[in-house]
């Protein structure tokens, strides 16, 4: 059974002498060829359809900062999250996720980019994301050795580690390291990652340095949370509530909504907004819609369930607008989908 998923843009005349011989006779490589984002989403849901897995993907396209591309349209971190969510399903196992295009991890873009990725692929068992911060030069298949590779002279690999549930647990970078020693690394990467018992990794590659970082993650938020400070607002994880991108209502947060609808009917709360957050990775318009969305899936919960009169409740979407963490770590932003109920 194939464990590899190679993936590049047959549009681009350099990516297809690249794929010439890459993984020529290779059984447990499956090459996804395809000339658009439309035909690459279109056979990864075939996939998905007939329940393919895999245990390392690597995309050989054209790139930019915080961008892959397929015949010249972007793939951007608000695009993973927001059309690639259903594709954790290939990846039931710790995962490698590879992007092998120019300057695709360049500056906090890259960063945001490998976090989004992390967070559409690795849902299940984690693994590492992997990008390079410099333009690369792509070797036709037939040269001994390195042909099929995109060989980056300069600059660096960035990769960021993942655990369960897509929890990010530390970002690495290659920090000004040789190419000698970056491809030493990366053969350290292929040949595999030893975890300790909380599924960090304990051999990592030399010379690469940690980033700044939350040694422990904040865990993942499961329930109502009643601010003492605030005793008329009630706040809920969207993460709880809501798959990734997505806003309709999970048939496992049916328990948490019945302790919500719990509290409203002890605290005979009959005047409320609904307001639905999230963090800043999607656009601004995309967010505001998201948000307004899931606030309305709450709202029309609670109607359908008796809980509470239409005219009563209202809802607002307000995005990204008001965060209460930062955006620029995994925990923030899971802090920062949330949605909230006002009370008179």
């Amino acid at each position: 059974m194939a464990s590899k998923l190679y993936i590049y843009d047959s549009s681009s005349e350099i990516d297809r002498k690249q794929a010439v011989g890459r993984f020529s006779g290779d059984s447990k490589v499956v090459t996804l060829a395809a000339s658009s984002v439309a035909e690459l989403h279109k056979m990864l849901a075939s996939f998905v359809a007939t329940k393919r897995t895999f245990q390392r993907v690597l995309f050989q396209t054209h790139g930019n900062s915080g961008e892959i591309f397929f015949n010249h349209k972007p793939i951007s971190a608000s695009n993973l999250r927001t059309d690639f969510a259903g594709y954790h399903q290939l990846f039931p196992n710790r995962t490698k996720v590879y992007f092998d295009g120019c300057n695709v991890a360049e500056g906090k873009k890259g960063w945001d980019f490998l976090a989004v990725a992390g967070e559409a692929f690795l849902q299940n068992q984690g693994g590492i994301t992997m990008g390079y911060t410099s333009l690369g030069g792509g070797m036709p298949g037939w040269i001994p050795l390195i042909g099929g590779h995109t060989v980056h002279l300069w600059g660096d690999v960035k990769f960021i580690e993942f655990g369960s549930g897509a929890v990010e647990l530390s970002r690495f970078s290659s920090n000004g390291a040789s190419l000698s020693e970056r491809i030493k690394a990366g053969k350290k990467l292929e040949s595999g990652i030893t975890l300790d018992e909380h599924g960090r990794m304990i051999t990592r590659p030399w010379n690469y340095v940690p980033v700044p970082w939350p040694e422990k993650p904040e865990p993942r938020l499961t329930r109502i949370k009643i601010d003492a400070h605030e005793p008329r607002l009630l706040a809920f994880p969207s993460d709880v509530l809501f798959d990734f991108g997505k806003s309709s209502i999970r048939v496992d947060a049916i328990a948490a909504l019945k302790e919500l609808a719990a509290i409203i009917t002890k605290k005979s709360i009959r005047n409320a907004t609904i307001e639905g957050h999230t963090d800043s990775t999607g656009g601004r318009d995309y967010n505001i819609r998201l948000s307004k969305a899931r606030a309305e899936a709450v709202r029309m919960w609670l109607i359908a369930n008796g809980v509470l009169q239409a005219t009563f409740y209202s809802t607002v979407g307000k995005g990204e607008s008001t965060p209460i963490a930062l955006n620029e770590t995994s925990s923030g932003r899971q802090q920062n989908r949330r949605v909230l109920i006002r009370f008179a």
